[in-house]
């Protein structure tokens, strides 16, 4: 149907938005029926956070309300046919995501595998290592926040503006791949530890409006547990839900005066922190009208072959590339000079690289990922890989493709890491050693 209203051009932006809600929550539902034994699985937790940056907007609108907006100028791409296009574009993105998932999914594999205690033991070094890059991530965020001066108690984009020169993203990746890491060892020491420790630093965080470096290490770790032992959904899981909406258009505030003004229990709205949250719906809407409104020609697969292009022609072979920023098959760098930095989106990216066919073929393929790493086995070290991974796959989910082949691979090598660790133990904990040349072992039994 969303093809149907794509090329007639008749959706208006309320059918366009209730179309997408259904497709949404049609989405989520199967998703739960298909992990029942796991409802924490990365399928049901990539779609509701894709689903929530993507229709979060649209919610109001699918219900004949007005959104409430975070700049009054938003009403201009809000009203656009642009906005339109674009929700009929999630609504296409959902379903072939849904589409790979059911591909890839087999549920026989969801179950843990029986191996014995000491073979879990031995990958007690998962726990420590993720431990470890935690720890380090939040030192060099606190040394970063320092030594470039910025104020916590300032506002988000003065935060942005100040830790622009520094190591900040090394910092959050480190934090987001050492969460599902510490998650998958079976130390519960160290997870004690590192829950702790990340809790510490995600309140002053969340406040300062660094709500998705906060949400999706947390969500990556969230997939691990679940995969060790199984999370139910409990009624009050409903309304931690809704508070942490509110508590999200709350930060909205805070975000733009500054935690130091203090806090205003009005601005406590979960719809408003719903709606906030979809504004990763306006890529596709820069991409859309770029394309069907403006005529420009699609990039093709550039924008996925730029970052590996960059790495062998400029890194290995020392050639001349062009500058991140600079490049027009950068989706994010493309969008930052046209309209700000207002973030990326897989669907957009994919509508940029060749309209709708490319969105379907990416949220698809994204879609069958996502199911093979939820139909692998339960083993220490396979959690710790769907984990990290987990954690690369969100962070895609409001950025463009540039990081995530590095990304992956600091993943994997924080998994090797973990492999090593592991050998290295059990090496240590062989046989006991043999006794000098012309002894003999013997062995004395009861009579």
């Amino acid at each position: 149907m969303a093809f149907l209203l794509r090329d007639g051009g008749q959706a208006s932006s309320g059918t366009a938005a209730r179309l997408a809600l259904v497709a949404a929550v049609l989405a989520i539902v199967a998703l739960f029926r298909l992990n029942r034994r796991r409802p924490f699985s990365l399928g049901p937790v990539y779609a509701g956070l894709f689903l929530l940056f993507h229709v979060g907007l649209l919610v109001p609108i699918a219900l004949g309300a007005s959104p409430s907006l975070l700049n009054p100028l938003d009403t201009q791409w809000v009203m656009s046919d642009g906005f339109t296009s674009a929700s009929l574009l999630v609504t296409i993105a959902t379903s072939a995501l849904m589409l790979g998932y059911l591909i890839g999914f087999d549920p026989r594999h969801q179950e843990s595998r029986i191996e014995e205690t000491a073979a879990w033991l031995r990958f007690r070094s998962a726990g420590h290592i993720g431990l470890l890059l935690l720890s380090v991530g939040c030192l060099l965020w606190v040394y970063n926040v320092l030594a470039s001066g910025a104020a916590v108690s300032g506002s988000y984009v003065q935060f942005l503006d100040s830790t622009a020169a520094t190591s900040m993203p090394a910092a959050y990746v480190m934090m987001g791949l050492g969460m599902p890491t510490l998650s998958a060892g079976p130390s519960a020491s160290a997870r004690r530890a590192g829950l702790v420790i990340f809790a510490v630093w995600s309140v002053p965080a969340f406040m300062l409006g660094l709500r998705g470096e906060v949400i999706l290490p947390l969500a990556a770790y969230l997939v691990v547990a679940a995969r060790r032992r199984r999370i139910p959904l409990r009624p009050w899981m409903a309304f931690a839900f809704v508070g942490g909406l509110g508590l999200g258009a709350a930060v909205r505030v805070i975000r733009q005066v500054g935690f130091g003004n203090g806090f205003d229990p009005s601005s406590f709205r979960p719809f408003d922190g719903i709606t906030e949250l979809g504004y990763s719906i306006r890529p596709l809407v820069v991409s859309s009208d770029l394309h069907e409104r403006y005529l420009e020609p699609y990039v093709g697969v550039d924008t996925y072959l730029a970052p590996f292009r960059r790495f062998i022609v400029g890194r290995l072979l020392g050639g001349d590339v062009i500058a991140v920023a600079d490049d027009p098959a950068v989706f994010g760098a493309m969008i930052s000079r046209r309209v700000g930095p207002i973030g990326g989106s897989p669907a957009a990216e994919a509508f940029h690289a060749g309209g709708v066919i490319a969105v379907v073929v990416v949220m698809a393929i994204i879609g069958l990922l996502i199911a093979r790493l939820d139909s692998i086995e339960t083993t220490p070290l396979r959690n710790a890989l769907v984990g990290t991974l987990t954690f690369v796959l969100l962070l895609w989910v409001r950025n463009d493709f540039t990081p995530v082949p590095f990304e992956a691979g600091a993943a994997v090598g924080v998994v090797l890491l973990v492999r090593v660790a592991a050998n290295l133990r059990r090496g240590r904990r062989k046989a006991p050693p043999s006794l000098p040349p012309g002894l003999v072992r013997t062995t004395v039994g009861r009579r």
